[in-house]
């Protein structure tokens, strides 16, 4: 009996592996064999099967199969561990399909030493990288793939594609976009020579998720399509049930891009797909239903006006998702899929402006995700919501704030997802937004001065602790602000401190003077504001012409005409600006009030949060040893980049005002010889004139060196090297660098560069400025730094500005406002 059924499972298995997964079936249920079955039954089932494989194959595979079958059976001891084995095995496939992914994880686990027969170790790791991947455990997801790295590389064209393609998948999750499209491209090579049509599709899908995360919304839709092509070109997803989630999975992607491009969503296609869905297992529906169901409320509350009649099918749609998921087995994933669909529901019901059915709908998904945190954080954001709109103020201030205590022990593992990117704007930010918005909206109707106050401090401690999300979700590092987080008690009696919040209907400037803070509201929507500034940023960069003066004059209106009289009374002189969104795109400097513009009459800042910045004066570091420096330059024209002929005499300038300095110029500008310099001398100022990109990817921002490109990681290494930095690097200027065109995540980047790198302030440029008015700026802004030490660094950094102003070829702001001090200021 147990030899009969060792030889069945090996039948079938081989038949399986063969993608025979019909006829395996048959030959299994076909040959299952009673307890009277006898070993001459047990033979002409062999010679059958022999019988029928010889047609298959050519004579020499006939051979080679017969010979191993006719192999003398194993003992029964080794049968019944095989079979066991083999139970485990699928026992783990029916959990993950279930989505019991801690239960698959353990009984794979126990197979990784001895495999069952038919079961290859590269295919064991990638079920349970799956499972680790769905577990939120990217880390021992990508060291499970690489236990068998090697062995893939000599395996068949198929397992490469798939291997290839899940390590691209978990680096992507890993925000290792680079060495993700790397293996994207193995995969592609392999699923080409494999000739699958379901692996290529699979493969595509995944690249044009690739393109999707990175917002080549067009490029990922020309995949998709391609990956769908795939599947109907054989019509698979007809013929073959098992590839139906796939190309499901396929056609919401396309309609979630489509969206992204704007075009108006198809109402006949939204439907097919829905009756296609519904041909799924229960587990697959339920899943469809609710990525389906999300996609279309974001749309509907992106396009209010226009799709009404998508709201009657996204309810539908919900309400058989909701069906769905209680008739899973119970257990956490059940509550989580029930959690999803009620709440999906109650969004609904919000947009629709029906709010006790929206409470309703929201108080069930509130007790199913008592036990999912990530869920339960949306499901209280969404009360909150529902209270402000029934006018109850301090109830929803209290759901806000539970919402965000929910979220925080949770927020670096929702960034694992592979579109990081639009789960931080979408989930994450507008929640703390929401609640400053509801603090600030609290604070303005008090007449008592101490209770306006409160309410105030707490609406900056929410941006504060907004700030610090969003520098960690760029740089993909949860512990970055941390030890950084600091408690500033006073200002200098002669700053203020500007946060400028972009609200959809209106905008509140929040300014923090010596003697408290003070609340400033326009009514000017976010849509307007936006614009000013992207024509502002566009009409800036242009010598040729002066039009950037409207929407600088305009946006003076906006942000610094309601606080000037304030600012005046207490004799400000120093501004520093706690940018947001699109403003890290402009430079105050530049902002005009019809006479002068802004630097004229401030010295200005930025800084990414102000709890993020230790102000000190640099004359700190000149009363412990002096000011040294280390200057490092490139002239020479490197990797694709530009020569900057005046650097070497950028350099000899700045060396003269220093007399402690060290130069590292074009060859000698290199990773090992910066390491070895900070390893061997402390420097409180690093200068680096050379070319450098800040990009909305983190991975693709850098500093060109002679022999590499410094990263922000590799630049926060070296600086760490640094003996000086017990007492950090004071200042970091990068003279030579850029941001990305229009893009707020690439300033978001330059605005976080000295928190990254380990320095307290740093002296950086928005955009590329000529390599001549560059030199003449740093260096007159060191010259001020010296001669007038108890001066502040924003102050130097003013009067360099105002001289490069004055002169007439470097008039336009293009030569001189683009360069920011970011982070300390004094």
């Amino acid at each position: 009996m147990l030899h009969s059924h060792y030889f069945l499972q090996k039948i079938s298995v081989w038949l399986g592996a063969n993608k025979n997964q019909r006829e395996a079936k048959a030959v299994f249920s076909h040959f299952k064999l009673s307890k009277s079955v006898k070993k001459k039954l047990l033979r002409n089932t062999i010679y059958c099967f022999l019988f029928w494989l010889l047609p298959v194959y050519s004579s020499a595979q006939s051979e080679a199969h017969c010979q191993a079958l006719l192999q003398p059976l194993p003992e029964p001891a080794q049968v019944a561990q095989t079979a066991t084995a083999l139970q485990r095995w699928q026992q783990g496939i029916r959990a993950y399909e279930q989505q019991r992914y801690a239960q698959a994880i353990g009984l794979w686990r126990s197979l990784c030493q001895n495999p069952p027969a038919g079961i290859s170790t590269i295919r064991l790791h990638r079920h349970l990288a799956a499972a680790y991947l769905e577990s939120g455990r990217l880390s021992t997801a990508w060291k499970t793939l690489q236990k068998v790295l090697t062995q893939v590389e000599t395996a068949p064209a198929e397992s490469q594609a798939l291997f290839f393609s899940q390590l691209a998948d978990v680096l992507q999750r890993l925000q290792r976009p680079a060495q993700a499209h790397a293996y994207l491209q193995r995969a592609e090579l392999a699923a080409k020579t494999s000739g699958d049509a379901k692996i290529r599709a699979q493969v595509r899908n995944l690249r044009a998720n690739w393109h999707y995360a990175h917002e080549n919304y067009q490029q990922a839709l020309l995949d998709y399509l391609s990956a769908s092509q795939y599947l109907l070109a054989q019509g698979l997803h007809e013929q073959r049930p098992e590839h139906e989630p796939l190309f499901l999975d396929i056609q919401i992607n396309q309609l979630r891009t489509r969206w992204q491009l704007q075009e108006q969503p198809d109402i006949k296609a939204i439907t097919q797909l829905f009756q296609q869905i519904r041909s799924l297992s229960k587990v697959q529906q339920s899943a469809a239903l609710l990525s389906l169901g999300q996609l279309l409320l974001n749309i509907s509350a992106a396009q209010k006006t226009t799709l009404k009649s998508l709201r009657p099918l996204t309810q539908q749609i919900l309400q058989m998702a909701l069906q769905q998921t209680q008739m899973l087995d119970k257990g956490k994933n059940q509550a989580l899929q029930q959690s999803w669909a009620l709440g999906y529901l109650a969004q609904l019901y919000e947009q629709n402006h029906q709010l006790k059915l929206a409470r309703h709908f929201n108080q069930q998904a509130l007790f199913f995700s008592q036990e999912q945190p990530q869920s339960r954080y949306l499901w209280e954001w969404q009360q909150g919501r529902l209270l402000h709109a029934q006018g109850r103020m301090d109830a929803a201030v209290a759901a806000y704030r539970k919402a965000l205590d929910s979220l925080q022990p949770i927020r670096a593992a929702l960034l694992t997802q592979r579109n990081a990117h639009e789960v931080f704007y979408q989930r994450i930010r507008p929640v703390y937004y929401g609640l400053a918005d509801l603090l600030l909206q609290r604070a303005e109707k008090i007449t008592v001065p101490a209770q306006k106050k409160q309410w105030l401090q707490q609406a900056q401690n929410t941006l504060e602790r907004m700030k610090a999300a969003e520098l960690d979700n760029y740089f993909q590092d949860a512990c970055l602000t941390q030890p950084k987080v600091s408690r500033l008690e006073k200002l200098d009696a002669h700053t203020a401190v500007l946060y400028p919040i972009i609200l959809p209907d209106r905008l509140v400037l929040l300014l923090s003077l010596p003697d408290g803070l003070h609340q400033f509201t326009t009514q000017i929507d976010a849509a307007s504001i936006n614009q000013a500034l992207r024509q502002l940023q566009h009409h800036l960069q242009n010598i040729r012409h002066y039009r950037f003066i409207s929407q600088s004059r305009k946006l003076y209106q906006w942000l610094i005409s309601p606080i000037l009289e304030d600012l005046k009374a207490q004799q400000i002189n120093t501004l520093i600006t706690v940018p947001d969104g699109a403003l890290r795109m402009v430079p105050m400097a530049a902002l005009h009030d019809g006479k002068q513009f802004l630097i004229q009459q401030f010295a200005l800042a930025t800084t990414p949060g102000l709890k993020l910045t230790q102000p000190r004066p640099l004359s700190y570091a000149m009363d412990n040893g002096g000011l040294s420096i280390l200057l490092d330059g490139l002239s020479e024209a490197r990797a694709g980049f530009a020569p900057l002929p005046n650097v070497e005499q950028e350099l000899d300038t700045i060396r003269q005002l220093f007399p402690r300095h060290t130069i590292l110029l074009n060859q000698d500008f290199s990773l090992e010889q910066v390491s070895k310099a900070l390893q061997q001398q402390a420097y409180p100022i690093i200068h680096i004139a050379s070319h450098g990109q800040f990009n909305a990817d983190p991975q693709e921002t850098f500093i060109l060196t002679h022999d590499d490109k410094l990263t922000m990681n590799r630049l926060e290494q070296l600086l760490g090297l640094n003996r000086y930095r017990e007492e950090a690097v004071e200042l970091l200027t990068l003279s030579a660098c850029q941001t990305a065109v229009g893009d707020e995540r690439a300033a978001l980047g330059l605005a976080g560069v000295a928190i990254k790198a380990g320095a307290r302030s740093a002296l950086a440029s928005l955009w590329f400025v000529n390599d001549e008015a560059t030199g003449a700026l740093v260096s007159g802004f060191y010259r001020h730094l010296v001669e007038n030490p108890q001066q502040s660094k924003a102050q130097a950094l003013q009067q360099a500005q105002i001289e490069l102003l004055k002169q007439r070829r470097f008039r336009h702001p293009a030569f001189w406002a683009p360069f920011l001090l970011i982070g300390n200021w004094l």
